[in-house]
């Protein structure tokens, strides 16, 4: 069977995500984070925790985490249906892509939303301990000066890379979307933003993950700010990343309508068979080892 929207409605997770958050608060979520098989996945939400937390409303940064978690199913379910899909319904794959690109957005927008108010915390915190000149002299460390190295694309952004692989030269998986498309400039902005936030982070990475589980890292509070600005701006670009494939998506949709034919309903049916039993797949939380081995970063 091909794709189909039943498959990426993950409703039931988000009322538990809501339900732990009410229950467990703020210092249970490492906790939850550490249960990850994901070990790339992991250390990308342990940096989130770090960042965010006792800056932000406890609920919101349990929201994020979840709709990572989520999206992280999401992309594999996707990947396997790639796999042994070759001629796929062309409406039920923009309906799913739809799907995936305004979560996404969502995601992206509640990202700018609890950056700010981090970034707003932190630098009044900044502003009351070393007063307001020294706040100019925030300046990337040295390590930052030199030219960023090839980064494979993490999981945060991984649909994202698919969409701008033509420019990004990005190695990791792909997930290639079929029903949508995105200019030049749009992706090279993307990317760029990308590029920056991961440079920026990995001084965090080399500094303080000696004790990686334990979620020991150092507070650097120039250098906190610094990254939650990259990230910002990353979830800016990629805020428009998606918008465009939206609005693009929506006119292929018009246009498959303009073009339908009535022999479409049995070319649906040629399209399911071509697809295969794909709902015999078990739903499975984690990337396999292929793809984990893939992720890792340089």
């Amino acid at each position: 069977m091909c794709l189909s929207t039943e498959s990426f409605d993950h409703s039931t997770a988000r009322t538990s995500i809501f339900q732990l958050s009410n229950a467990l608060g703020s210092e249970s979520l490492d906790a939850y984070v550490g249960l990850i098989a994901n070990q790339k996945l992991q250390t990308e939400l342990y940096v989130l925790s770090f960042l965010l937390k006792n800056r932000v409303y406890p609920g919101d940064l349990w929201e994020l985490v979840g709709e990572r978690s989520i999206e992280a199913k999401q992309e594999e379910t996707l990947r396997r249906h790639q796999s042994i899909c070759a001629n796929g319904h062309a409406g039920r794959h923009a309906a799913v892509e739809r799907i995936l690109l305004d979560e996404r957005k969502r995601r992206c927008q509640m990202e700018v939303s609890l950056y700010t108010q981090a970034i707003e915390v932190l630098e009044q915190h900044w502003l009351s301990r070393f007063g307001a000149r020294s706040k100019h002299f925030i300046r990337p460390p040295l390590r930052q000066m030199i030219a960023p190295m090839d980064h494979l694309p993490l999981p945060c952004t991984l649909l994202a890379c698919s969409i701008s692989a033509s420019i990004s030269s990005c190695t990791g998986p792909s997930l290639p979307l079929s029903s949508t498309w995105v200019t030049a400039d749009v992706q090279k902005s993307f990317y760029e933003s990308f590029k920056q936030e991961l440079t920026i982070r990995a001084e965090l990475m080399v500094t303080s993950l000696a004790t990686r589980c334990s979620n020991a890292y150092l507070h650097n509070l120039g250098l906190d700010l610094l990254i939650l600005q990259a990230k910002r701006r990353r979830a800016h670009t990629e805020i428009a990343l998606y918008t465009m494939a939206i609005n693009n998506l929506c006119q292929y949709k018009f246009m498959d309508t303009m073009h339908h034919r009535p022999d479409d309903e049995n070319s649906e049916d040629d399209a399911e068979e071509s697809c295969g039993d794909y709902e015999d797949y078990e739903d499975d939380e984690d990337y396999n080892s292929e793809d984990c081995k893939n992720l890792n970063m340089q």
